[in-house]
This record gives structure tokens, sequence and C-alpha cells, in this order.
């Protein structure tokens, strides 16, 4: 193979599983500046002075590492609480903007992040970035004619106006991963979890060219994309250095055509795509040779990653294909006898409710809003659990929760309706005890680098290994 190239451009769409998400009509206000704009839920107005102080510090940072301005005034939308998606999205089209959701703190094991907003603000500006540049005249000129359209034509003539929208998500993903894991704010690259993954992936010999850089229906999907792609991109940080790296984007950009990644590659690193990441593989597997699969007899196999949960008499979680609706698997605690039952539940950890099995998930419950809370086999949200990130319930039946509302940053705990304390990450119930941890180092500057790392991370991680595995609670 003496390149990679992609001709499908609806590589566009895979920037961010939100997209197929829309905003319902709120209370929203407008901040219009020279930069930046905001259009923003009013609820959020006492958050918006910090997220544009730190939007411009991104933007700064950036435009040192990425080596170029934005040519477009970057719009930036944060969805009110009645969208509650953990999750966001960038693109260019139809203009050089971002949307960003709140409800973060429910996935706050998985991205290690002492703060969801900024978090989002990372990882999106990023995206912006990697996607602005047009340096060839070709894609100059039908951006001036055509505007911000994937691909125009010129009679049978192809013209690209953004050309970097032809880049694979693995370089897209991966970066942006990369880039949001480096300020002190954590991020997926300090996930004891993604760490796992990335390594039995090289250790199956499963980081190739084109199993990474292609969409197929291999597992894990397009989570390779985020977690494969993002410790890859650590990689050549650490042997060539950030502005390199994030620099490969404008170099990409200089293609009228562009589809060659492993000799733009060649040009800004040396080596080709196909090269680096075979080192890369070849020093996951090096530097975690002691690592080693847990040899057992599996009692159930699945396609989808939820976490444990149980209580006196049983363990339960959800399983799937992902041909099919999802199981839920019990484990009898005495017997240890295994039952799967079938049902209509959506995706998400599995709750048991005074003898009735829930999700915790997101899901629409009108037309104008998308709420978190318990949602039951039918997919009916349970009284009461609106707005909230169920945690667990204590022994006298008082329900700990993060509400949604108030966790734009960071997850904010409350214990039967009365505020508790905030937490970075979630909170393990047993009994009357409640076990979290805090995540008190500040923010480094931004021309910082490499990655930093406390050990209050390095027991984040292995909390958030223990709770994935159902260790804490067997």
């Amino acid at each position: 193979m003496k390149f990679l190239a992609i001709l499908s451009f609806s590589i566009f769409f895979t920037f961010s599983m939100a997209t197929a998400e829309v905003v319902v009509p709120d209370d929203y206000e407008v901040l219009d500046g020279n930069e930046v704009s905001y259009v923003y839920a009013k609820e959020y107005e006492k958050f918006l002075p910090a997220i544009k102080f730190y939007q411009q510090k991104v933007i700064d940072g950036y435009e040192n590492e990425f080596g170029f301005a934005l040519d477009d005034k970057l719009r930036v939308g944060l969805a009110s609480s009645n969208n509650q998606i953990s999750n966001a999205f960038s693109t260019q089209i139809p203009l050089n903007m971002q949307l960003l959701y709140g409800a973060g703190a429910v996935d706050i094991d998985y991205f290690c992040s002492s703060s969801w907003i900024n978090s989002l603000l990372l990882h999106e500006t990023a995206h912006n970035f990697q996607l602005n540049p047009k340096e060839n005249f070709l894609s100059r000129t039908g951006h001036k004619l055509f505007g911000n359209n994937p691909i125009a034509f010129l009679g049978l003539f192809p013209i690209f106006p953004i050309p970097n929208l032809t880049e694979s998500s693995f370089i897209l993903e991966g970066n942006a991963v990369m880039n949001e894991s480096r300020f002190g704010n954590g991020g997926r690259l300090f996930s004891g979890y993604a760490l796992a993954e990335v390594v039995a992936l090289a250790k199956a010999g499963e980081i190739t060219p084109q199993l990474m850089y292609n969409s197929t229906l291999n597992f894990p999907y397009s989570e390779r994309f985020y977690l494969v792609g993002g410790f890859f991109q650590k990689f050549l940080v650490e042997h060539y250095g950030i502005k390199k790296v994030n620099g490969y984007f404008k170099r990409y950009a200089t293609q009228a055509f562009p589809f060659f990644t492993n000799s733009v590659f060649k040009e800004q690193f040396g080596e080709t795509f196909e090269v680096l990441l075979s080192q890369f593989a070849k020093e996951m597997r090096q530097n975690h040779k002691e690592a080693k699969t847990l040899k057992s007899k599996p009692i159930a196999k699945s396609q989808i990653f939820i976490p444990l949960n149980s209580d006196k008499k049983e363990i339960y979680t959800l399983i799937s294909d992902r041909k099919s609706a999802p199981k839920l698997l019990k484990i009898d605690r005495k017997t240890a006898l295994l039952t799967e039952t079938t049902d209509d539940y959506i995706v998400g950890k599995v709750f048991k409710v005074r003898g009735a099995y829930y999700t915790q998930t997101s899901s629409k419950i009108s037309p104008v809003k998308v709420k978190m809370g318990l949602f039951d086999h039918n997919g009916l949200l349970k009284k009461d659990t609106e707005g909230k990130v169920i945690q667990g319930y204590m022994a006298n039946r008082k329900e700990v929760y993060f509400d949604i509302k108030s966790s734009l940053e960071r997850p904010q705990v409350y214990v039967d309706g009365e505020f508790y304390t905030q937490s970075s990450s979630s909170v393990h119930v047993d009994k009357n005890d409640l076990y979290y941890f805090k995540q008190e180092v500040k923010n480094v500057h931004f021309s910082k680098t490499e990655q930093h790392s406390t050990l209050l991370w390095d027991i984040m991680v292995l909390y958030a290994i223990l709770i994935a595995e159902g260790l804490s609670i067997l």
C-alpha cells in the first residue's frame, strides 16, 4: 500500500455521535464577539465568563501549535438542560461552529476529567482547527466560490473547499483526544479502561492501518478512533513534539486533492503513517509486556461495555451482541445461577429499585425534552429521577445522585435532595458510606506540552477499573 485514501465524504458525520441530535427550543441568549460568538441557554449565564476566558486561552494556544488563525468566526452553542446528552460536536458546515451538551457527569469515569465543559472546549476546538485550514489555491478558491461545502464541481472538475474533511476519524478524533488530555484537566488518556483496551489490541495484532484508518464492523467499533487514535497521537507527541503533531493538519490541507496520508506523514514526520503506526503498536506491546489477560472461564460475552451493579441477592448488568435488543444478565450470589432475559431496555448501568430493574441513561421524554434518569424496560422514565444521574441508594433508601442541571463543570453530588459535595468521579454507595475522588490540582499553563499526572489521577484510574470490572461489589 503506497498511500491511504478515503473515497467517501460522509466522514464529516463521524466527528461525533451527537450529530444526529438536535437542540430543542428554549430560552437562549446571544453574545457576539469579533472572534467568537456564543448562543447559550440563559440558565448557564453564570458559567459564560469562565467559558469565554478558557475558550480564548485554548484558541490562543492552538493558533501557535496548529500554525494558523481560524479564517472564520467561531460560533459556539451551549444547549440548555432540556438537552441532557453527554456529547458535543464540531463542524465547518455551514459555518465554523461547535455545539456543546452539558450532561457529561454520567461519563465522569470514562472521560477522567475534572471539568466537563473544559474537556469539550479542548476537544471540539481542536476539531475546528483541524478542519479550518485551506493551504492550496483550489481549496481557497473553492471556498470563496462555494462556501463551506465538502466538495464542489466546476463542470466535472472536483474542488475541495474544506480539504481536511477527507482525513480519517482515526487521525481527527485521536488528535482531539490527545489535546483534551494535556492540560491538567484529565482526559481519556488517563483512563485505565482506555489503556487496557489499546494494550489488548496491540498484543492481539489488531492495530493495523486497515482496522484503524477505515470504518469497519470490527470490535471495538468507532471507539478505536478515539482511544487507539488518542494514544497514537500521544506517541507522536513524545517523539516529535506538539507543534509537529498539531501542525500536521496545515500540511495535509496543502493537498488540492486531499487523499494522501502516507505521503503527508512522510513529509511531516519523516516516516509514513503505516510505519509509525507499526512502531506505536510495537512500543505499546513492549512497554506493557507484563500485562496479562485474566485466565478464567467466561460466563457471558457482550459487545457493549456496561459496569456491573448488585444488591445482597444478585449481580446484574446489560449485555448485547449489538445486533438485537440487549439482555438483562443476572447472577444469583448464593447459587451462581445465571439468567438472561431480553427486553427493551435503553443501554445504561442497571439499577434495581424495590425489585424492579431500570437503566441509568438519557432519552427523549417529550417532543422538547431529552432527560437523564432511570428508565424501565418499556423506556419510560421513573418518577422523580428526571435530571439525575443516579449513583445508588443508601441503607435508609436515601437517593445519591448527580444533579445534571448544576453539573456543567463537574458533578454536583446530592443526597436525598440536599447538596452534599462536588466530585471528580462516580460515587460508590456502600450502605451509609460514600466513596468518591476529587481532583484538587489546578490546571497547568497552556504552553505545557507534556502530559501531567498526579497520584490522585492514578487512584481515580484504579477506582474506575474496579467499578468497571465489578470488583468493588463482589
